[in-house]
């Protein structure tokens, strides 16, 4: 999970880099996000950086989409991993308190 919550942190960073670039080329660029396409590759710094050197609108905001859509789905990555967790807490934790009260009867 800490690889996940890692990755997240790198994709926020992204977003938080882009957002002003965005508000000072496109004021309508929450809008205008909604009809594009999102880039098919994973977004990363250089690329972002090439995009925001050029100026290249229509490939900012392709790249807001796809670490909107990346971001959403890492997020419900960790939380199924955090869901996982929690089973298994519950699951060994009655094991334990199951196999401690037979030891109890035992005695």
């Amino acid at each position: 999970m800490p690889r996940y919550i890692s990755q997240l942190n790198d994709l926020n960073n992204l977003d938080f880099t882009l957002i002003p670039h965005l508000d000072s080329l496109v004021p309508d660029w929450k809008t205008l996000v909604e009809f594009v396409k999102a880039t098919e590759s994973p977004v990363n710094y250089s690329l972002l950086a090439q995009a925001i050197d050029q100026g290249a609108i229509q490939e900012l905001l392709s790249l807001k989409k796809a670490l909107n859509r990346d971001i959403t789905l890492l997020k419900s990555q960790i939380i199924d991993e955090e869901q996982k967790v929690s089973q298994y807490t519950v699951v060994s934790l009655s094991t334990k308190l199951m196999l401690g009260s037979r030891e109890c009867a035992k005695d």
